[in-house]
């Protein structure tokens, strides 16, 4: 408001030019019903942005809820600058608004970007933010003329994604600056899990793996039968902008079971998600020869060319029996039987004149094999 002294109340000030001074954007009232006279001008709101100073002959409280009488320019110049009415004076706000910001506090990671902006205000300002990590000035503007008050301003804002480094500035009506500052960090992004290993109704001996994506992951844990393990997701690798983490674990507990198993994710903001509970056989031995000292035996005469395997194996979930003549450059492998009869492999083999020095290798469906058993023979026909 125009600021000047009453001293005593009055009906109007004794006609006698004065300075009246307003700050910016106030609104500068002038008399328009005052009886029977002719004091009619229209209202003006100060422009200026270090305030107005108007000339003015009188003022009258008890009207227009307080107006002024336009006054001489010539008689005001005749006066002190000073903003001034009859016996008292004042001066400009030269002091910067006191705002302090309420709600956002430095190091706090929010799980969504609609965040409670809450500021306190001395005096109506405007108030803006900008982000501090981006290479763009512009100021985002939150409100004009905020009203003075604690809290002057309580409401959702969205921001940014990710960390928020933002500088904020309070304008008072006389353009005076004051500036606070805070960091924080937004991640209403969930975890995503992609893939797992093993796949559902497959073979676990105790090795895990996991896909997923997630811009500040904090936890990974494995869970599977009635037990846990945490990961380190520092050892994880990058791979196609998503991560792959492995663990392996002790499964002789449940071996020869069914169990399910899945992983929880959860990021820095406190977001979980877990993947689909897949079921799997437990298998974590190697298959066993229980006649590994006379498996096979050579047919005599003309039927020397034939070995006659008959090995005994221990193996629930068997896959393959092969075998590996070291003495053949190409060390190929050869399947010597794809199932078992009453646990037996039963295989009649021939072989070319020579001398053979074969690795016998047992495969199960979990992808355990066991030691290569040595089969030294001549074949002479």
């Amino acid at each position: 408001m125009g600021m000047f002294i009453l001293g005593v109340l009055m009906l109007s000030f004794a006609s006698a030019e004065f300075w009246a001074c307003f700050e910016k954007r106030e609104k500068i009232n002038y008399c328009a019903s005052i009886p029977n006279s002719n004091y009619t001008r229209a209202d003006e709101t100060c422009s200026h942005d270090v305030g107005c100073q108007e000339c003015m002959r009188s003022y009258y409280p008890e009207y227009d809820g307080g107006c002024y009488v336009y006054g001489s320019w010539p008689r005001c110049n005749s006066l002190p600058p000073e903003c001034s009415d009859i016996g008292g004076e004042t001066s400009y706000d030269l002091t910067p608004p006191v705002f302090k910001i309420l709600s956002l506090s430095n190091g706090t990671i929010y799980s969504s970007r609609k965040i409670f902006l809450n500021f306190s205000l001395n005096e109506i300002a405007d108030v803006y933010y900008r982000d501090l990590n981006k290479t763009t000035s512009t100021w985002t503007k939150v409100c004009n003329d905020c009203n003075s008050g604690n809290p002057s301003y309580a409401r959702l804002r969205t921001f940014a994604e990710g960390e928020n480094n933002l500088m904020f500035k309070a304008v008072d009506v006389v353009g005076i600056k004051n500036y606070s500052s805070v960091n924080f960090v937004v991640d209403s992004i969930k975890p995503r899990i992609y893939t797992t290993n093993p796949r559902a109704n497959s073979f676990a001996d105790g090795t895990f793996e996991v896909q997923f994506k997630e811009a500040n992951p904090e936890k990974l844990t494995l869970y599977y039968g009635t037990s846990e393990q945490p990961l380190s997701i520092a050892s994880c690798r990058d791979e196609s902008g998503k991560k792959v983490c492995e663990t392996s674990v002790n499964l002789g507990g449940y071996n020869g079971q069914q169990i399910q198993y899945y992983f929880e994710i959860e990021d820095i903001a406190g977001n979980k998600y877990k993947s689909r509970a897949i079921n799997v056989k437990v298998d974590t031995k190697d298959p066993v020869v229980n006649n590994k000292d006379n498996f096979f035996t050579q047919g005599e005469g003309r039927y020397s060319k034939y070995i006659n395997f008959n090995i005994d194996i221990t193996e629930d979930n068997f896959y393959k029996v092969t075998y590996v003549n070291n003495n053949d450059p190409r060390l190929t492998e050869r399947t010597l039987c794809s199932r078992l009869t009453n646990g037996f492999c039963v295989k009649k083999q021939s072989f070319l004149k020579g001398h053979y020095d074969l690795t016998i290798i047992i495969y199960d469906k979990a992808g355990h094999s066991s030691v290569g058993y040595p089969a030294n023979f001549d074949i002479n026909y």
